[in-house]
């Protein structure tokens, strides 16, 4: 479900494990091109999708489907989902891939698919950027759900010689990890021109605990975030040449207004909403977060950029604070 990077790549993988693939585009000129091109040159340019993969923008087309995965923006999965009720089979394993939690109820994305479909999830997260996963670059996810043999089923599905699937049931974990790291990549962004790897170092190590103090008081394990789908994740996406986040907070970092920046990345910014989200959540559980914080204040209240180093440099926000 959904014809963007990541969706793609994930199809293209498991294609060449042998299997069956359909990929689901909610927009007619999205599908129409890549049939035409067999490829997204605006998503994911210079990679083939198969001939094998079919694509298609009827939804009852995955009625045949052992796995539904849900590769979709964070905002549209609800209404995915819910439209999925009259097609998906009753036993067939919804995989959630889509980072992000429901703007409006602050619930996760399991959470929202779980009140849409009594299928059961799987959540699939970690440092795998489509760019390198569709070119069978060497990666590493971990595959959730409370079930944890639902969760091997999604891993044998997946596995590969390039691509290794990992098991946990940490389901909130791995949701918090894949969603705030996005917030703390802007922060990257931000900071690429007020310092160097020093200052870098600084802000994964504070976003890091930031993260996962938020992670342990909505109930995930605290070892979630120093594995994969946490600290790998975040350095993935803090790191890359390919993170539409980092990209996002450089251009706001060179004082182009948000709503132009958004629009020059020219993907879904994810931590864009995450930002808020984050500043909503702050405030349900009572956390105080200032890297998240000053994030959602330059973002959303026009501070000054430079309150992001003022911020990695203050006592308060360079406590040892661990979750």
């Amino acid at each position: 479900m959904g014809a963007g990077s990541f969706g793609l790549a994930l199809a293209v993988t498991v294609e060449k494990n042998g299997h069956d693939v359909t990929v689901w585009s909610f927009q007619e000129k999205e599908k129409l091109a890549i049939l035409e091109e067999r490829e997204n040159k605006e998503r994911l340019p210079g990679v083939k999708i198969p001939k094998n993969i079919n694509i298609t923008s009827d939804l009852s087309e995955i009625r045949d489907s052992e796995f539904v995965v849900t590769s979709v923006p964070s905002s549209a999965v609800r209404n995915v989902v819910r439209n999925l009720k009259k097609h998906i089979k009753p036993d067939a394993v919804v995989v959630n891939v889509s980072k992000g939690f429901e703007k409006e109820s602050l619930k996760s994305l399991s959470q929202v698919i779980a009140e849409e479909l009594t299928n059961e999830i799987v959540v699939v997260c970690g440092p795998s950027h489509a760019e390198e996963l569709a070119r069978a670059v060497p990666t590493s996810v971990v595959a959730a759900s409370a079930n944890r043999k639902t969760a091997e089923k999604v891993a044998a599905l997946l596995q590969n010689e390039a691509l290794k699937v990992f098991v946990s049931d940490d389901v909130k974990g791995l949701e918090v990890g894949g969603t705030f790291k996005n917030v703390v990549a802007i922060a990257t962004g931000l900071c690429a021109k007020l310092g160097g790897d020093n200052l870098l170092a600084i802000l994964l190590a504070r976003g890091l605990c930031e993260i996962g103090k938020l992670g342990v008081a909505m109930g995930a394990k605290p070892q979630t975030f120093a594995g994969l789908s946490g600290l790998g994740d975040l350095i993935a996406t803090c790191i890359s040449e390919h993170s539409r986040n980092v990209k996002f907070g450089k251009l706001i970092g060179c004082k182009v207004p948000v709503d132009e920046a958004l629009k020059q990345v020219n993907m879904v910014v994810e931590g864009y909403e995450n930002t808020y989200l984050a500043k909503r959540l702050m405030e349900e559980y009572n956390l105080d977060l200032p890297v998240m914080n000053c994030v959602y204040g330059i973002l959303y209240e026009s501070k000054k950029i430079d309150s992001i180093l003022e911020t990695l440099q203050s006592s308060r926000a360079s406590e040892d604070c661990w979750f």
